[in-house]
């Protein structure tokens, strides 16, 4: 069913969109197929060459960008970003001649405003914290705690992103610290060490008032 230009979003006419669940303001570009049960909040866009599979839930002002695949099991939150060509898997190790059930596909969830780089591979059951950031061309076969940054093949911890995206630290961390980002954001960093492969435990708290800088 191609629904061309709606009162609910755009469609291009190329596109294939096989559910009624969309919300308003979305675009869905050339050559993207939307099967039937997907679930798109308002103002998404989706880029051209993409595969939405059935049952996937994607929340409001998420941008995915063209040529990406996200197979069922997967749920975006709110002000995702998913750069050009990425991939989210469902089965851990598929076998041609000895399929799974459906029920038996493990979830992926990326939360609120994180952003998974260009080309990066998802391995399935391996949730994105909120405001995390997936490195252009990473592989990631472990959780991303919320605003830690990782990259690489597989994906390793290199430190911790704002909200905004700026880095405000790296990863060789000793102890607790406390990063204000230029944005103005303020955050307690909580590092178990030198272990680089541990993940860092990030909280945003209050910015400093006038009366606490005296």
């Amino acid at each position: 069913m191609n629904q061309g230009q709606v009162n609910i979003g755009m469609f291009a006419a190329t596109a294939i969109v096989e559910t009624g669940n969309i919300g308003r303001g979305t675009k869905i570009w050339n050559f993207t197929h939307i099967r039937e049960g997907a679930e798109i909040g308002e103002d998404c866009t989706i880029g051209n060459n993409c595969y939405i599979d059935k049952s996937v839930i994607i929340g409001n002002r998420v941008k995915i960008q063209n040529g990406c695949n996200i197979f069922l099991g997967v749920e975006l939150c709110n002000g995702v970003f998913i750069a050009p060509n990425v991939t989210f898997t469902n089965v851990k190790r598929p076998r041609s001649q000895y399929p799974v059930d459906e029920f038996q596909y493990l979830e992926t969830c990326v939360g609120k405003g994180a952003t998974i780089g260009a080309g990066s591979v998802i391995v399935c059951g391996n949730s994105i914290g909120k405001h995390a950031f997936v490195g252009a061309g990473s592989l990631v076969t472990k959780p991303v705690r919320p605003y830690n940054l990782v990259f690489g093949s597989p994906a390793q911890i290199q430190g911790v992103v704002c909200e905004c995206g700026n880095q405000i630290s790296d990863r060789s961390l000793a102890h607790s610290i406390t990063r204000t980002c230029g944005c103005g954001k303020r955050y307690d960093i909580q590092s178990p060490g030198y272990n680089l492969n541990s993940p860092l435990d990030v909280t945003e708290i209050e910015p400093i008032t006038i009366g606490e800088q005296a």
